[in-house]
């Protein structure tokens, strides 16, 4: 470094850390304006990643070509980076090649080209504005500042061509046990850094899609879902839950890119429900999903008929159910909200281990998932019971049911049996 009349002047500067190789050149002038041009090579990723205490697998060798112009209070720095090859999470990724240019003054991001190879033959590319608040702001008192820029206008656009849908686990890792298939999107995201507007199509190719903690698998998808002003239109997609067929379709609005005001519909495809040991049944259903994604309100219609329920299975699996739950929900803070009804038409069957009748009737199942409750009232037609051994016949009767514990099921009933030949 020397000092002079002109300002700093940064000759042959040299940083050597295991990270890699950082040179610089250039002046600071006295008016306080930049020229300053520097070089970063053979970078490695994976140090600097573990430097900055940051739980994230990224390997590489990075390079970098920049210079920073401007002045010190508002900086301009344009970066040229390239990778050749790395891996992020499971993928693996080629001849990464980005040119960014970011401004102090608007504190904007120009993606002036970014182009990734992942596994072999797909690749992503990508260019256009984007706000920087998350990068250059990175402090909770310096956040504050940012919304000084929210009202900065995005002009971006990304491109994939026919990508492995295993993509989605480098943004939900944990989320997906199994994800087959190809999807090609184009999106534009337009609008403000505070009010974005995405539009776009992503086309999927024989995706199918196993999660690891729901029993749900999506079956095979050769379809597109169009994005018009944040309105994302869904296509018709098969699922299986447990060993159940449901068709879902529907459309939700993106806001800051969450999925809010939901309108979907499931039915049941195959007019039958199996659930586990503890349902079979005919099944006409139809359920609405609204409101947003994080307190949805979950309406619509379930008629039962030819079908047996267990309750013997059902109570224990509810008792398994609050045992392995109830230490993580003690207030059952669920926020989505049940408000659906069921109707049992006859024949329809409950079965115990000493007793099996037929019901009808209709119930109202409202509350949440995490703690239902069913309110509604249900005829016994006819069936039995065992009783001390003796075997009851059942003429009639009312269940009135206010809730999901046994106290509140009110049970009215009559019925006979044979004592000595004599009824």
């Amino acid at each position: 470094f020397t000092v002079n009349k002109d300002g700093l002047n940064i000759s042959d500067f040299k940083l050597i850390q295991s990270e890699g190789l950082l040179k610089a050149e250039g002046i600071i002038s006295s008016d306080r304006s930049l020229d300053i041009n520097f070089q970063a090579s053979q970078l490695d990723l994976a140090n600097l990643i573990a430097s900055l205490a940051i739980d994230e697998e990224i390997k590489g060798i990075m390079d970098i070509n920049g210079f920073c112009i401007g002045t010190l209070e508002q900086p301009i720095i344009s970066i040229i980076a390239k990778i050749k090859e790395g891996y992020f999470r499971e993928f693996h990724y080629e001849n990464l090649h980005s040119e960014l240019i970011w401004s102090s003054l608007t504190n904007q991001i120009e993606i002036k080209e970014l182009a990734i190879d992942l596994e072999e033959k797909y690749q992503i590319t990508a260019r256009g504005n984007i706000p920087a608040e998350g990068f250059i702001f990175p402090k909770k008192e310096e956040l504050e500042l940012a919304s000084t820029y929210s009202g900065i206008p995005l002009d971006f656009q990304i491109n994939m061509e026919k990508a492995d849908l295993n993509l989605l686990k480098v943004f939900w890792k944990d989320t997906f046990s199994e994800i087959t298939g190809t999807l090609g999107l184009k999106l534009s995201f337009s609008g403000t850094a505070d009010h974005p507007v995405v539009n776009g199509k992503i086309d999927i190719y024989h995706g199918q899609v196993q999660f690891n903690e729901l029993p749900v698998q999506i079956e095979e998808i050769n379809d597109s879902i169009r994005i018009i002003n944040n309105r994302v239109t869904m296509p018709s997609i098969s699922f299986r839950a447990y060993q159940n067929r449901f068709i879902l379709s529907g459309e939700f609005e993106l806001i800051h890119f969450l999925p809010d005001n939901l309108s979907f519909i499931i039915k049941n495809e195959d007019k039958r429900i199996i659930y586990q040991d503890i349902l079979d049944s005919e099944v006409d259903l139809e359920l609405v999903i609204k409101n947003s994604i994080l307190s949805p309100k979950i309406s619509g219609r379930v008629l039962l008929s030819n079908g047996i329920l267990n309750v013997n299975n059902l109570l224990k699996m509810r008792e398994d159910m609050y045992l392995s739950l109830s230490p993580s929900l003690p207030n059952s803070n669920s926020l989505e909200q049940l408000e659906v009804n069921i109707e049992l038409l006859e024949p329809f069957k409950l079965k115990m281990s000493n007793a099996e009748i037929e019901i009808g009737g209709k119930i109202i199942l409202n509350g949440s998932l995490a703690a239902p409750t069913p309110e509604g009232t249900l005829s016994l037609k006819k069936g039995y019971f065992i009783y001390f051994d003796k075997r009851f016949s059942v003429l009639d009767g009312l269940v009135t049911i206010n809730g999901i514990n046994p106290e509140d099921i009110e049970l009215n009933a009559r019925a006979n049996t044979h004592v000595q030949g004599v009824d």
